[in-house]
This record gives structure tokens, sequence and C-alpha cells, in this order.
């Protein structure tokens, strides 16, 4: 039995049937219009299920890296798109597991897996307008997609249903399904309630260019523009600190068992707000700062030890954070804390007798040349 404060986590038994049931119901006329459904996943944050996917299911692909690479190559937390058609058994688990934190999205087309996965990457980094690079796009979390929906503008639409009949997510009050189709240039929204679906168009809330060509000229990055990046960054922080509260009632369910979820929520907002000012507002940096300041208050960094590591010369910020918690969870014994952290070193011998290091979850690479071979654990 999960303690109160993990239960807001999962859905139990009967809300789970009844949103499987809902999306089955979807699935089915969907299909006989010649139409799958595909799952894109943030393998970050559902690793499990991704890991098993990888494993069980054959028509899965990487959301990242080359299309010649061997999917099987792509770094095991890449996001991945995965045709549930083929596979409904991921259905139940991945609504179970992360309906409620908006963990996901559900796409239907008449493409093959390869094809879609190939139009979906060309949203994957964005070059916002004004700014010099690019940024990622997670369009594979609900949160953020949902945003991104409202706020576009028609040559954005147009452009990102291109082969996509269709688009499901969980709402964003964890009640039903949100639906968004392209219909007569206009988008229009829908939630699913007893076996049916009501339509609204919604209306573009930022400005268009006056023509196509102002919009394809950026190609191949798609452009966004300051106030759809700013809601689209409001979102993906809002689902940055729901992630985290999950991890800390996961990790700490005993301690958080007569803790409010939205106070740990608040918690996590307001620590991301002190990690950005002292320099770690990189996402990695900022979730480990989150877990510090959950376990040893808000003001965590202004103690002498901390402040003196803080302030050592040579090491960065995510690296001193990470070492905080993995001591402490070796400490505490928690395995929650050790398996967050990326400092376990996996290393391989080739055939020649070369051997190469790396670190667990992230797969960078441990140096190289001699000198680093010669260091390698034997």
């Amino acid at each position: 039995m999960l303690p109160p404060t993990l239960q807001h986590l999962i859905l139990d038994d009967a809300r789970t049937q009844e949103q499987c049931a809902a999306l089955a119901v979807w699935a089915e006329r969907v299909q006989q219009v010649g139409l799958r459904l595909y799952l894109a996943l943030d393998a970050v944050w559902a690793e499990d299920l991704a890991t098993y996917i990888r494993a069980k299911c054959d028509q899965w692909e990487p959301l990242e890296g080359e299309p010649l690479i061997p999917r099987d190559d792509a770094h095991p937390r890449a996001p991945i798109l995965v045709d549930i058609t083929a596979h409904p058994d991921i259905i139940q688990p991945w609504v179970e597991q992360h309906f409620l934190a908006r963990i996901g999205v559900i796409f239907a087309s008449k493409l093959k897996i390869g094809a879609l996965r190939t139009s979906l990457k060309r949203f994957g980094l964005v070059a916002p307008e004004g700014a010099e690079g690019t940024v990622v796009f997670r369009y594979f979390d609900a949160e953020v997609l949902d945003a991104f929906m409202r706020v576009s503008h028609g040559y954005q639409r147009k452009d990102f249903f291109e082969g996509i009949d269709g688009v499901i997510l969980p709402d964003i009050d964890g009640e039903t399904w949100q639906f968004y189709r392209l219909r007569d240039k206009a988008l229009v929204a829908g939630t699913y309630h007893a076996d049916a679906i009501d339509w609204v168009e919604v209306p573009a809330t930022t400005k268009g260019p006056s023509d196509g060509l102002a919009y394809e000229v950026s190609f191949p990055f798609r452009t966004l523009t300051a106030p759809q990046m700013e809601a689209m960054e409001r979102a993906c922080r809002v689902a940055f600190h729901r992630e985290a509260t999950r991890f800390i009632t996961l990790a700490f369910p005993d301690e958080c068992t007569k803790i409010p979820p939205q106070d740990i929520m608040e918690l996590a907002a307001a620590a991301h707000d002190i990690a950005e000012e002292n320099g770690a507002g990189e996402e990695s940096a900022a979730f480990l700062w989150i877990i510090l300041s959950f376990m040893s208050g808000l003001d965590f960094n202004d103690s002498g030890p901390v402040k003196e590591l803080l302030g050592m010369r040579g090491k960065d910020r995510e690296s001193t954070l990470e070492d905080l918690v993995f001591d402490i969870g070796v400490q505490l014994e928690n395995i929650h804390l050790i398996d967050l952290c990326d400092t376990i070193e996996v290393w391989a011998e080739t055939e020649d007798g070369a051997r190469t290091g790396t670190l667990h979850r992230s797969g960078r690479p441990l140096g190289g040349g001699s000198q680093e071979t010669a260091l390698a654990p034997t």
C-alpha cells in the first residue's frame, strides 16, 4: 500500500481502467480509418518503462540521433517513439504510472514509425527569435506541447501536424484526455467525456508571419517568438517541479507522508530560483539543488562546509552537487539518491585490447587516449 503522499503519483486501478477504456474507444475509431497510435515518451522521467520498451517491443525508435545509426546505439535515456497499436500492453503501465504527471504524448498518424520519427525530429531543436543558437523543444512532454498548441500560429500548426491526424495527451487536471486536431486550417481542441469529444477552436494567441516564406526561411530550424518561448518555458518549469516532487516523494516516502504534494512543489520552485541565483540553473544541477534543499533546507548552501565545496575552483556546480547527493545516498542507504547520480563508471574492452569508459546514466565518455586507458580499472 502506498503512503498517502505517494498515491497522488499513480492512478488507482479503477481510474487506470477508466482512462484506458476511454483511450481504447478512440483507438478503435482511428484504426478504422487507417491510423495508428504512437506514444512519444521522455525516457529520463519514464526510465523504467522506456527500458522495458527497448527490451520487449519491436516497433520503437529513438527520437534523437541520426537515422542510419542503429537504434540500440542511441542513448538509453533519449526520448523514444513506440507504436502502441502494435504494442497495446504498453498503454496500461503508462497510464497508471505517468498519466497524472503528464509524461508522454500520443500521436495518431497514417505514417509508418520511421516516417513519423523523421517528421517529429524536425522540431527537436528550435530557434528562439532574436537569440543565438537553438534550444530543445520537448514536444514529447504533455505540459510543453499543450502550451505550444495554444500559443502557436497557423504556419507552425500546419507544419507540426504534417503527417499527424491528431494529438492526445493527459489533460491538465488529470481527469481525462485532451485532444488536438487540425481541421480546415483551424486548430480544434476537445476533452473526452462519456464516449464523446466536444471540439472547440483554439485561436492563435501569437501572430504569425504575413506569409509562409517568412516562416520557412529559418529552416532547418523552426523559430519560436519571444512570447511563445516564455509560455513554453513556464510549462517546462511546471513539469520540472512536478518531476522533482515526484522524485522526492519516491525517495523519501516516510518523510513525505504528512507533507501535501503542493507544499513540495512550492519548495521545488523556491529552490529552483535559488539554484539559478547561485549558478546552478542548468537542469541537472537545479534538480540536485532541489533535492538537497528538501533534505537540508533552502539555505543548505550557506553552511560552512557546503559553501566551501561550492566555492572550489576546477569543479563545476553539477559535479559538486552530485557528489553531495551521492555521499548522502550512501550514508542513508537510499538507492534512489544513489541511482540519481552519474558517478558510476562503466568500462568496456574491445577486441584490440583498448579500454573505454563511460558514465552509467549519461553515457558521457571518461576522457580518451592512452593516459585514460592506462588509468582504467582492471
